[in-house]
């Protein structure tokens, strides 16, 4: 069973789906993972600075929703409420970051690291479109950080973002997480783990 999971680093339940599709997957040993972008809050013209106060409470609503799903209620929502700073970040680094990655590293440790990113975003209010921030969340795995720094820096990268831009698009992927099973089947949205086990044991028996 081969998936491709279409994710972003600023999706809050890209890292509630990324969390859950770990353990289904536990049931599905013959599974393989390929990680794919999606085009999510990828640029902003507008030089970076602290969110305004709406800006704010707009993250602080989102954060809430999020973690009425999240099972482990892991969106820093109490820091956002009491005025921490807060760098509301672009996704374009973080993708750029990962895809390097995956050309210095395995599945696993790509997928640790996305997370990692992630986390440091959603939980520690970190700003993930600092090239700085990601290096310390790189040095922090068993990842050569000058072969991570000469991959980053080829101009490939934003090629293969964009085609996996145009995959998603193929499969009239509109929203994320999202998952492509096998080439052809798609499973939309941060669902229920059950709920997904079951569209994967049909997919398995098919």
């Amino acid at each position: 069973m081969e998936i491709e999971f279409f994710h972003n680093s600023v999706c809050s339940h890209c890292y509630i789906q990324s969390r859950r599709l770990q353990e289904i997957l536990k049931d599905f040993p013959e599974a393989t993972v390929k990680h794919r972008s999606f085009p999510l809050n990828l640029h902003s013209e507008d030089p970076k600075s602290s969110v305004n106060a709406q800006e704010r409470e707009d993250v602080v609503a989102m954060w809430k929703r999020a973690n009425r799903v999240d099972e482990e209620k892991r969106f820093n929502v109490e820091a956002l409420e009491s005025g921490a700073e807060f760098v509301k970040p672009t996704s374009y680094m973080a993708e750029k970051a990962l895809k390097a990655a995956s050309k210095v590293s395995d599945e696993r440790t790509l997928w640790a690291l996305s997370d990692a990113i992630q986390k440091a975003y959603f939980e520690n209010l970190l700003d993930i479109s600092d090239i700085n921030v990601l290096e310390s969340i790189i040095q922090s795995f068993d990842i050569d950080l000058e072969a991570w720094r000469e991959a980053f820096q080829d101009a490939s990268l934003d090629e293969e973002m964009n085609r996996d831009f145009d995959r998603a698009e193929s499969f009239d992927i509109d929203y994320i997480p999202a998952l492509v099973v096998n080439g052809e089947s798609v499973i939309k949205g941060a669902l229920r783990t059950q709920l997904v086990q079951e569209k994967l044991n049909n997919i398995r028996q098919s």
